[in-house]
């Protein structure tokens, strides 16, 4: 679907970012490298900025700037789908991949098009630079 997206011209943009360290740092790659490993217990936020990661590594050479991932204190669980529709409920989309049951995370799809005007512009009106940890990983 993303890069289906992608290939349409799409920009996706990607806000993250609820943990407790409230500094707001990006975690090193260091850190991410050892979540790489299936030894490695990561926490939730670990796996988030890993999936960010490993898509930013998979497409960006492919598709520069178009994939912008921001990190903001936010729980939200909101997913805009080209303003058609959204999702939105209890379920992680960056950290849980939905293998295990019995979460109970549920997600509500509506395609109200005043809702998902207020949702995009109180969500998703940024435009950020890769973080620096993207960047160099990268090279």
């Amino acid at each position: 679907m993303i890069q289906k997206a992608l290939q349409r011209g799409v920009i996706i943009k990607i806000k993250y970012g609820f943990s407790e360290n409230r500094g707001g740092k990006d975690l090193s790659c260091e850190t991410l490298k050892k979540a790489i490993k299936s030894d490695y217990s990561a926490s939730r936020e670990e796996r988030s900025i890993l999936n960010i990661y490993k898509l930013h590594k998979k497409l960006d050479k492919s598709y520069p700037g178009r994939i912008v991932s921001y990190r903001q204190d936010s729980h939200a669980k909101l997913l805009i789908v080209d303003k058609k529709y959204y999702l939105i409920g209890s379920f992680n989309f960056l950290s849980y991949d939905g293998s295990t049951s019995g979460r109970g995370e549920l997600a509500v799809r509506d395609s109200n098009q005043s809702i998902i005007a207020d949702m995009y512009s109180a969500y998703f009106q940024f435009n950020t630079n890769l973080p620096k940890w993207i960047t160099e990983s990268l090279e």
